[in-house]
């Protein structure tokens, strides 16, 4: 083979794109992508950190509205109660009529809120919806049902705002 054969050959072989660099500029280049694949690999891992994260203030923030009255509405609850009471005992007829208004404005107001009356009486006891007060035995009920509700349960969203206290039969 001659000198311009040979040359033809190499010729061939090279891509009419390719671009011959030096050793040392291509062993730079290497280190570059590999710098440039590890930046991309945690601009990803950041991304994806992130979007977890703003995913997170948001359920955060879900729950500070449904939850965030919960403090104000069980001191509510507690003025409620007591209205009930004062409607019981109250022998005036013009005045009670005035209290069931605002005690149905309250009420009202109370399940705009989220907040829902725990149904306990007659039920079995739940110690997660219920706190017992008191034991009796009363053949006619069964055993662990609840047989009086001293002061009245709630729930907030679906979640217990203040237990029920009840009597239950053992």
């Amino acid at each position: 083979m001659d000198l311009e054969s040979d040359f033809q050959v190499n010729e061939e072989k090279i891509e009419e794109n390719a671009v011959c660099i030096s050793r040392q500029e291509y062993e730079t280049l290497k280190k570059k992508a590999e710098e440039a694949e590890e930046l991309r690999d945690k601009y990803l891992r950041l991304k994806a950190e992130f979007a977890n994260y703003q995913k997170f203030i948001e359920r955060q923030k879900s729950e500070y509205l449904k939850y965030g009255t919960e403090r104000i509405l069980k001191e509510l609850i507690k003025i409620y109660d007591d209205l009930k009471r004062a409607l019981k005992d109250l022998k005036d007829p013009e005045l009670a009529h005035g209290l069931k208004l605002i005690l149905n404005n309250f009420s009202t107001l109370l399940k705009r809120e989220g907040v829902e009356p725990i149904e306990a009486e007659g039920k079995m006891f739940n110690p997660d919806i219920h706190e017992c007060m008191m034991v009796e035995r009363d053949p006619s009920f069964p055993d662990g049902a609840v047989t009086e509700v001293l002061e009245d349960g709630y729930y907030l969203n679906g979640k217990v705002l203040r237990p029920s206290k009840v009597k239950i039969n053992k």
